[in-house]
């Protein structure tokens, strides 16, 4: 399995036989606005809505790359601006 392949894309070509047949995809982003590849014919899990799609898994991709561009977790992100405010405020 490739990087940039998702375990479900390798499951779903394998079975089909069709690794090269075109499937329609869509981006997920979950609370944390972390993203995730998925195919549009795979129930969206718990926690996850979708942000994109579906498309074509190209122009996912290009999507993914365009909008994510902090891979830090929201939380984390929220924590971190929180102690930086909280320094300069002398606090």
């Amino acid at each position: 399995m490739s990087g940039s392949e998702t375990p479900h894309e390798s499951v779903s070509e394998s079975a089909s036989g069709a690794a090269d047949a075109p499937q329609d995809f869509i981006v997920l982003i979950n609370d944390e606005e972390q993203y995730s590849l998925w195919s549009a014919s795979i129930a969206i899990p718990a926690g996850w809505r979708t942000a994109y799609g579906p498309a074509a898994k190209q122009a996912c991709l290009d999507y993914v790359d365009e909008v994510w561009k902090d891979l830090t977790p929201r939380s984390v992100r929220l924590r971190l601006q929180e102690a930086a405010d909280r320094a300069r405020n002398g606090g």
